[in-house]
């Protein structure tokens, strides 16, 4: 096209300003705290009655970032629990479900439950 001259490609500015972003790693407690979430989320909206939802213990609060471990592994153990108690909550109760709902929850727990697909395949 000829709107860049061979010339100008000898001279380079680059701007190496970098902002960094403000990023939410990965934390055990926050996918927790999201799988308790998303599994109480899709029972009620299949029309499961939950004996428990946790919703009032589901916080880590800033343990991984003040350095109390033994606090936050306590906490991740608990929210560890809660999610295990409404996994096999939800599971217990999927028989009673129509086959669209089963097939949509069983899809969610799979996600967060790796062992629920092998175990439902072997059965």
């Amino acid at each position: 096209m000829g709107s860049i001259q061979p010339a100008q490609f000898e001279l380079g500015i680059v701007d190496t300003i970098v902002q960094e972003k403000t990023v939410a790693h990965p934390l055990d407690s926050r996918l927790l705290k999201v799988s308790r979430m998303a599994l109480v989320k899709a029972a009620k909206g299949v029309g499961i009655a939950l004996k428990q939802t946790f919703a009032r213990e589901g916080k880590a609060g800033g343990y991984a970032c003040a350095r109390p471990h033994k606090r936050l592994r306590k906490v991740v153990k608990r929210q560890r629990t809660m999610v295990g108690r409404l996994l096999r909550e939800n599971d217990r109760k999927l028989p009673g479900l129509s086959q669209a709902a089963q097939d949509k929850l069983k899809d969610l727990m799979a996600r967060w439950w790796g062992r629920y697909s092998l175990c439902q395949q072997s059965s």
